[in-house]
């Protein structure tokens, strides 16, 4: 099962109507579109403009969807609302240049500023693609972050055992 895919069938059952959520990582707008199929409202980041525009066109039927075109470690600077799901898909742009990444300071940054905001039976979900230039530096930072910081991992998740190959965390508060 993809990495996406399993994280999707994990979080859809709790999902309902009157919950806000927020895609970290808006890419291509995949999971900001899954969230907003099943949520009141969602809050999609991505640092690149180029992302934004291409998930504003092809999400523009949605009216439950705020983009930001900042850094998910900028979110105090936007979120004032309790939020009940988040979905980080680390890594690059998929179909762009894998120059722009994310990190392990600015994830662990938007990992330590969402603390205060989550409801308290919230789920957190990060995708993290190892295979990368950086990647695995990022997965072994945010992870070492996460195993001393208050979230509780509920489930991890990878198809193989290839130390490259994505890898998915479950989080809660």
């Amino acid at each position: 099962m993809k990495p996406v895919t399993f994280s999707q069938k994990y979080i859809r059952p709790i999902l309902n109507a009157k919950m806000i959520g927020i895609d970290m990582t808006c890419g291509g707008g995949n999971d900001t579109r899954f969230l907003a199929d099943h949520i009141m409202k969602v809050y999609s980041f991505d640092i690149q403009k180029e992302a934004i525009l291409k998930a504003q066109s092809k999400l523009h039927d949605y009216h439950n969807i705020t983009f930001i075109n900042d850094s998910h470690s900028e979110l105090d600077h936007y979120i004032t609302d309790k939020i009940d799901v988040v979905m980080f898909n680390l890594g690059y742009l998929p179909n762009s240049t894998s120059s722009i990444i994310t990190k392990a300071d600015t994830t662990i940054k938007a990992l330590d500023a969402l603390y205060k905001h989550l409801n308290d039976k919230a789920l957190v979900s990060l995708i993290f693609y190892r295979g990368h230039d950086g990647g695995y530096d990022e997965y072994y930072k945010v992870l070492r972050y996460i195993k001393d910081s208050p979230y509780k991992i509920l489930e991890h998740y990878q198809e193989y055992k290839d130390p490259f190959e994505p890898v998915v965390y479950i989080l809660t508060k």
